[in-house]
């Protein structure tokens, strides 16, 4: 019998539980509303902040979910994602690039 398990990188460290879409990730138990999913996506939104947290060493930069474009302003952070299990990945890549524009980049040079 083969074996065959659908996990993305990041489940290593958060857990296949994490990526489940019928089960409460605080309780375990089965939600058949949409409670599961708003718990879920604050915790994707909270890991990923984390993520620029530590790639930038401050823990002043806000991170937004919005708009159609993402980019920095080296004060904060907007990211346009969908986050989805299968988008967790390239998201936290996403917000892993903008936040090393906050670090590395000299944005006045890109000012007009």
């Amino acid at each position: 019998m083969q074996y065959t398990q659908n996990k993305t990188n990041s489940s290593w460290w958060l857990g296949q539980d994490f990526f489940e879409n019928d089960k409460d990730i605080l309780t375990g138990e089965v939600v058949t509303d949409r409670t599961a999913e708003l718990i879920k996506l604050a915790g994707y939104r909270r890991a990923i902040s984390n993520f620029v947290n530590i790639v930038t060493g401050k823990s002043d930069i806000p991170v937004k979910f919005s708009g159609s474009d993402s980019y920095t302003d080296g004060k904060s952070i907007t990211i346009s994602a969908s986050i989805k299990d299968k988008d967790f990945d390239p998201t936290v890549g996403l917000a892993l690039h903008e936040g090393s524009h906050c670090l590395l980049t000299d944005l006045k040079y890109y000012q007009s």
